[in-house]
């Protein structure tokens, strides 16, 4: 029994001894997978070499058939897998929800603790809808334990087997909890490293290809870094390290940029913004702006100064440019009065300057809100379908620029005329304005100045076709006369000759009345011209009306009908021939109710008086030199209900032999104007399509003859 009992005891102590051993041995394959992952972080060159190592570490303590590390987006909220061996899953490596119910990576962070669970817990705890979106079969034992950072949570490293549900238990839990904080640190290492990688390469390719200068100098100026940028002036970056830069700045400048050294290294400033001019190598001279910042050891001291910098030059001169051209700008919109304006397509607003609203006869304050329906409030209705026809084709970009003029109700109630000029200058993606710019100037003055122009032109023009018809009617006249009196004579010689009854007196009187009837033809041409208003007395113009009345009526052709507004009392006095009066009054009643058209028809006669300042042309004045002095005028108004004047006809009205009347000799108005211009009056015209024609001549009174 002893030696039983001491066999017993000794197989006992070895079972001991070789469970102590198999520790040992465990503990010595988890420190040497400790050290292997540990030795991953200082020799793996990318974040997938490192999760590799870790998987070849972690299989020298447990079984990795299936083996993944999750790593989670609290941002996005989703759980990635960088790393992911799995013996049934072998699709692309998935991206899954953190707030997925059915995801046992996602319930360990949620809980933040690891989690062994065998299939019947994982068939229960995958009990709902959003077990669908899980890509992963349910296995036979899945093991997950958290990777933290700070407290937080960042990912799951995990293993698991679809064949044996005994392959893990709670030692291998432990195992992974011990080696999880070595696996965190190796992966927030190894992520830091690449992102500092990633940060020197993104900062090399930025210094290595920007145009700006960028260096790194010590407290003495010296160079230790310069970029490619710096060939630019000339230099190559390997000839400036270990150079002072300070031969490179403009003598000029050399103290400010020194003093801005000094106050660094005193420890009176940190950063500086300067601006100074630099030496290229050829030489030349540049404009520089930029930064200096400190770099201070641990007490405070100047270490190095790093600066960024840029050649200004070209701006520094486009700016002096367009510093100029501004200047000139201002200069050209305050010598032509322009105001400026800016209008938000979409929104209907419009921004105008000072100007733009004095213009106008307000300031900004007053027209606000100010938007495309109140300007178009402002602009005369005759000119608004003119200017969105032009504003539509410029919309279309069929015309570079916006240009248009109309007339503008000013704050005071009258009329001016504004030139508008713009054009788009911001569209969206299809191409439709979004907003558009321009200047607005007062054309009134220069309106005016034209419309004076047109009509010294037409002035001129009636001045010179008066006169070219004068020389032709006077030589006419003459002539005329000359030929008549020696056909009248003989004729009058022949008829006294000729017995009475006899056909060849019937003849020689039919020639004889011919020719008085050419004869007054002449007359009418010098009247035309003013040479036979002799024998001017003192006329009740009044009453010489009245007295031709019943005979325009009874000469009237049926349908017409002449109304009379003549003044009560005597007057007014003229000092005229009173035989030309009346022909004029025939020629001017006559001329009316030819224009006629159907019955009845009306004619209308007035007559008043009015002071000559009173007194506005409708069209042109007849005669085209006529102006009314300021003394009191006879007014005779002939209105009748015709079809009106063409445009065309205006100029014509009065030049001899024009008529548009197939019988019409074409003297009747012309021998009115020579009427009024012997009596040193004028005539004006006031006619509209369809509406008829009011004729006004105007004759000084006696007084002021």
């Amino acid at each position: 029994m002893i030696i039983q009992d001491h066999v017993l005891l000794l197989q006992s102590k070895i079972a001991e001894l070789e469970e102590r051993i198999e520790k040992h041995k465990h503990y010595e394959r988890i420190n040497a997978a400790l050290f292997h992952i540990s030795h991953a972080v200082n020799t793996s060159s990318s974040i997938d070499e490192l999760f590799g190592g870790i998987h070849w570490a972690l299989s020298l303590i447990i079984e990795l058939d299936s083996f993944f590390i999750a790593l989670c987006d609290p941002i996005q909220r989703t759980i990635h897998f960088p790393f992911l061996i799995d013996t049934t899953y072998k699709g692309k490596s998935p991206v899954l929800s953190m707030d997925n119910p059915a995801s046992l990576t996602a319930e360990v962070i949620r809980r933040k603790v690891p989690i062994l669970m065998t299939q019947s817990e994982i068939e229960a705890f995958r009990k709902c809808p959003e077990a669908a979106e899980i890509p992963f079969p349910n296995a036979a034992i899945w093991l997950g334990v958290p990777l933290f950072t700070q407290q937080e949570v960042f990912g799951v490293v995990g293993v698991l087997s679809y064949q044996n549900d005994a392959q893990y238990d709670l030692r291998d839990l432990d195992v992974m909890v011990y080696v999880a904080d070595q696996i965190s640190f190796a992966i927030q290492h190894t992520r830091t490293k690449e992102r500092l990688r990633e940060n020197e390469e993104r900062l090399r390719l930025i210094t290595d290809n920007t145009s700006s200068f960028i260096g790194v100098v010590n407290t003495e100026g010296v160079y230790e870094y310069a970029n490619p940028a710096h060939r630019n002036l000339g230099y190559e970056p390997k000839e400036l390290i270990g150079r002072s830069g300070i031969f490179m700045i403009h003598p000029d400048d050399r103290k400010l940029v020194l003093g801005v050294l000094q106050q660094g290294i005193a420890g009176e400033l940190s950063r500086a913004k300067l601006t100074y001019r630099s030496i290229g190598k050829d030489g030349r001279i540049y404009d520089i702006e930029g930064t200096f910042d400190s770099i201070r050891d641990r007490d405070g001291k100047l270490h190095k100064i790093v600066f960024v910098t840029d050649d200004v030059t070209e701006w520094n001169a486009v700016q002096r440019e367009a510093a100029k051209q501004a200047e000139m700008l201002s200069m050209v919109l305050e010598a032509t009065g322009a105001g400026i304006w800016e209008w938000n397509i979409k929104t209907g607003t419009f921004w105008l300057n000072e100007r733009a609203a004095e213009i106008l006869g307000y300031t900004v304050d007053q027209l606000k809100p100010f938007n495309i329906e109140k300007w178009l409030s402002l602009c005369h209705p005759e000119d608004i379908a003119h200017a969105q026809t032009i504003l539509k084709t410029h919309f279309r970009e069929e015309q570079p620029f916006f240009i248009h003029e109309c007339r503008v109700k000013h704050r005071d109630g009258h009329w001016i005329w504004v030139e508008t000029r713009g054009r788009v200058v911001e569209r969206d993606e299809a191409g439709k304005p979004l907003r558009m710019m321009g200047i607005k100037i007062d054309i009134t003055q220069r309106k005016r100045a034209e419309e004076e122009r047109k009509q010294i032109e037409a002035v001129n023009y009636q001045l010179q076709k008066a006169e070219s018809l004068g020389r032709m009617a006077a030589a006419i006249a003459h002539r005329f006369n000359n030929q008549l009196h020696v056909v009248m004579g003989n004729l009058q010689m022949g008829i006294d000759d000729v017995p009475e009854g006899t056909e060849t007196r019937i003849i020689l009187k039919e020639a004889y009345e011919a020719a008085k009837r050419a004869a007054t033809v002449s007359g009418m041409m010098l009247t035309y011209l003013g040479h036979k208003a002799g024998g001017k007395q003192r006329v009740d113009l009044s009453a010489e009306i009245r007295k031709n009345l019943s005979l325009l009526e009874a000469m009237a052709p049926r349908g017409v009908h002449i109304e009379a507004d003549l003044p009560v009392q005597d007057g007014p006095i003229l000092y005229a021939n009173a035989e030309l009066l009346q022909q004029m009054l025939t020629n001017l009643v006559v001329n009316a109710w030819e224009a006629g058209a159907e019955e009845p028809y009306p004619i209308r006669i007035t007559l008043q008086t009015i002071g000559g300042e009173r007194i506005s042309p409708e069209s042109v004045w007849y005669p085209a030199d006529w102006k009314p002095s300021l003394q009191p005028y006879a007014c005779i108004s002939v209105v009748d209900s015709g079809g009106g004047i063409p445009k065309e006809h205006m100029n014509r009205l009065f030049d001899p032999f024009f008529t548009t009347k197939a019988l019409g000799r074409g003297m009747g108005l012309a021998v009115v104007l020579g009427i009024v211009q012997g009596h040193e009056g004028g005539i004006t015209i006031r006619s509209q399509p369809g509406k008829g024609t009011m004729m006004n001549v105007f004759l000084p009174l006696a007084e002021h003859s």
